[in-house]
C-alpha cells in the first residue's frame, strides 16, 4: 500500500484512522437518524476527526504531545462502542447489509466511493517520497512537533523565523507517529485517499440536501472524485492534502448547517458542533479560513437577502460565532502576527498564470467542459432556498478566483508593469471545484440519460474516454520523484554524518529526511523570510568548524558515499 510496501505500515495507519473516525461514525448512526445515510457518514467522520484534532492540539499545547490524548481517546472509543453496542450485534449488521444489498442506489454509491478510494491508493506506492514541494515543509513541521513534543513557535533548529502556518493537522501526524508508530511519510500519504473519499461522500450528501435524487447526487460526487484534477486528484501531485483536509471540514459544516436548519434542529449543541468543524478547518489551513470563511458569509448574506424567512443566515452566523470562541487558541496568536504579513509572500506570491490552456489541463478537459456546459442546469435546478447555498458558494469561490487572477492581476500589471496578486488566487478555484462538480454532474446525468436512449454504443465509448482520462492522470501521479540513488544518498547522510553536519545541496528533502541543515529550508509562502540564505551558507563553509558534506558533483573532494549523480563528498 505504501512504499516500501511493508504490510505492518498499512495495518498501523489503517488502525489509526479507524480509531480516529470510529466514535463519530458510530454516534452519528445512533443519534443522527434524521439525516441521509451519506450525511451521517460525512458528519460523523468530520466531527470525529475535528474533535480528535482539536483535543490533540490542546493536549500538545498545554501538556505536551500525546501526554493525555491517547488515553482520553481510548476511553471515548470504548464508550462509543458500548453506547452503540445494540447496533453492532450480528443481527443488526445482517439487516444493515441486507438493506444495502437490496438497494440499487446504495450499491451504485458503494461502487463510486470505492473507486474514488482505489484511484487514490494507486500512486502512494509508486514513490519513495511524496511528490511536490509542499510535503517537504509539511513533514518538516510535523517532525519538529514530534521532536520537540510541543507546538513550536518557530522553525528551529533550521530557521529562527516565527511559525505562521496552522499546525493542527501536523500535530495529528506527529501523534499518529507517537501513539500508533506510523511513519510520518506513511501518515502523510494516507491523507490523500481518506480525505478525498470523504469529500466525495460529503458532496453527495450536500447534493441530496439541495434536493437532488440519489442518481444525480452520485453523478455530482463522481464528477468530483473521479474526473476533476485540480482540487481533487491533483492534491497528491503538489502535496495539498492540508488544504484538502481543511476544505473537507468546511464543506461538512456547510452541509450540516443546511440540513439542520431545513429540519428545524436548533440548539446550542448544534451550533457548537458545526462551529467545531470550521474551527479545526482554520486550525488546519489559513487559506481555507479565508476562502471558506468568505464562502460561508456569502451563504449567510444570500440567505438574508433572498430567503430571510428560512433562517439559514442565523444558523451560519451563530455557528461562526461558536467557531471563533472555540478557535481562540489559534485566532489570538494569529491576530498577534498580522504585522508580519508584509514579510511573507501572501500578498505578493506569483504563480503560473491560469490561461485557457492552463485551465484546460489543470482541471481536466471533461470536467471543465461539463462544468461550463452544465451551468444553465444549476441556474434552473437551484432556484429555491435548498439550492441557494450551492449557488452562493459557486459564485463566491469561482468569482474570487476570477477577480484576483484576472481583474486584480491585470490592473496591477497595467499600472506597475509586473504580475502580482494577493492570496494565491488558484486556491479559490481549487476549493471551488467542490461546487463546480454540481454543474458537471448535472451535465453528465443529462447527457448519459439522453444518450442511453439513443445509442448505448456511444455511451460505452464516452465512458471509456472518461475512464481513459482518469487512468492517464493517475498514471502521471505514479512517478518516482525521488529515485533510488537520491534516496540512498539521503539515507546515508541521515545515518552516517554528524548531527551538526552542513549539507551543500538544494535538495528540499535534506532538512526533514536527514535532519541536517542546508542553505535552503523549505517553507511556505506564509512564513516570514522564506527562501535561501547564501550569506549564512558562505559563513558556515568558510568560517565555522562544522563538518560540511556535498551531495552531487563533488570533483576534488573526498568521496564518502557512491550514489551516481547523488554521490556524497566530504568537504571539510
Amino acid at each position: 500500500m505504501f512504499y516500501p510496501g511493508q504490510l505492518s505500515e498499512a495495518l498501523r495507519v489503517s488502525a489509526a484512522w479507524f480509531a480516529i473516525l470510529a466514535p463519530g461514525l458510530l454516534l452519528a448512526q445512533r443519534h443522527l437518524s434524521f439525516l441521509y445515510v451519506s450525511a451521517r457518514v460525512s458528519v460523523g467522520a468530520g466531527a470525529s476527526y475535528a474533535l480528535f484534532s482539536y483535543l490533540a492540539y490542546l493536549d500538545t499545547l498545554c501538556f505536551g504531545l500525546g501526554k493525555t490524548m491517547p488515553w482520553l481517546w481510548l476511553g471515548l472509543v470504548c464508550g462509543s462502542v458500548w453506547h452503540c453496542r445494540s447496533m453492532l450485534t450480528p443481527e443488526h449488521l445482517r439487516q444493515a447489509y441486507g438493506a444495502v444489498r437490496g438497494s440499487r442506489d446504495a450499491k451504485a454509491a458503494a461502487v463510486v466511493f470505492l473507486a474514488c478510494f482505489a484511484v487514490r491508493l494507486l500512486p502512494l506506492s509508486c514513490s519513495l517520497l511524496p511528490p511536490g514541494f509542499d510535503p517537504t515543509y509539511h513533514l518538516l513541521l510535523a517532525k519538529i512537533i514530534r521532536t520537540r513534543e510541543a507546538i513550536p513557535p518557530d522553525w528551529q533548529p533550521f530557521e529562527g523565523v516565527a511559525r505562521n502556518y496552522p499546525c493542527a493537522l501536523h500535530n495529528v501526524l506527529a501523534l499518529m507517529n507517537k501513539a500508533w508508530h506510523v511513519d510520518l511519510i506513511t501518515a502523510w500519504k494516507s491523507l490523500y485517499p481518506v480525505f478525498g473519499t470523504l469529500t466525495a461522500i460529503t458532496i453527495f450528501a450536500l447534493a441530496r440536501d439541495a434536493g437532488e435524487g440519489a442518481r444525480r447526487a452520485l453523478w455530482i460526487a463522481g464528477a468530483y472524485g473521479l474526473l476533476a484534477n485540480l482540487g481533487s486528484l491533483e492534491y497528491y501531485g503538489w502535496g495539498g492534502m492540508v488544504n484538502q483536509a481543511g476544505l473537507f471540514l468546511a464543506v461538512v459544516m456547510l452541509q450540516l448547517v443546511c440540513a439542520l436548519n431545513r429540519l428545524g434542529k436548533h440548539g446550542l449543541h448544534w451550533y457548537f458542533l458545526s462551529g467545531l468543524l470550521f474551527t479545526v478547518a482554520f486550525m488546519t489551513h489559513h487559506h481555507v479560513m479565508l476562502s471558506c470563511g468568505l464562502m460561508l458569509l456569502t451563504v449567510a448574506g444570500a440567505s438574508f437577502l433572498f430567503c430571510r424567512g428560512e433562517g439559514l443566515y442565523k444558523y451560519v452566523v451563530l455557528s461562526l460565532a461558536a467557531s471563533a470562541l472555540l478557535g481562540c487558541p489559534q485566532l489570538l496568536p494569529m491576530l498577534g502576527k498580522l504585522g508580519t504579513v508584509g514579510k511573507t509572500g501572501l500578498m505578493t506570491f506569483v504563480e503560473e498564470y491560469y490561461g485557457l490552456a492552463k485551465l484546460f489541463c489543470s482541471m481536466g478537459p471533461a470536467f471543465l467542459i461539463a462544468s461550463a456546459v452544465g451551468m444553465p442546469l444549476v441556474a434552473r435546478n437551484y432556484r429555491d432556498s435548498r439550492g441557494l447555498p450551492v449557488v452562493a458558494c459557486l459564485i463566491c469561490l469561482v468569482g474570487g478566483f476570477v477577480v484576483l487572477e484576472y481583474a486584480w492581476q491585470g490592473y496591477y500589471y497595467l499600472s506597475h508593469g509586473v504580475r502580482q496578486t494577493p492570496f494565491v488566487p488558484s486556491r479559490f478555484l481549487t476549493n471551488g471545484v467542490v461546487f463546480l462538480a454540481f454543474p458537471a454532474g448535472l451535465f453528465f446525468d443529462r447527457f448519459f440519460t439522453v444518450a442511453w436512449a439513443r445509442s448505448r454504443l456511444a455511451v460505452l465509448a464516452v465512458a471509456c474516454l472518461l475512464a481513459w482520462q482518469t487512468a492517464g492522470y493517475v498514471k502521471a501521479l505514479c512517478t518516482n520523484v525521488v529515485g533510488p540513488d537520491e534516496y540512498n544518498a539521503l539515507t546515508w547522510i541521515r545515518d552516517n554524518t554528524p548531527s551538526d553536519a552542513y549539507i551543500i545541496n538544494n535538495s528540499r528533502w535534506v532538512p526533514f529526511f536527514c535532519w541536517r541543515e542546508t542553505a535552503f529550508t523549505p517553507l511556505s509562502a506564509s512564513e516570514p523570510g522564506a527562501g535561501s540564505r547564501p550569506e549564512r551558507h558562505d559563513a558556515i563553509i568558510l568560517q565555522s568548524g562544522r563538518p560540511v558534506y556535498l551531495m552531487g558533483a563533488g570533483l576534488g573532494y573526498a568521496l564518502a558515499f557512491e550514489a551516481g549523480a547523488y554521490s556524497v563528498y566530504r568537504v571539510k
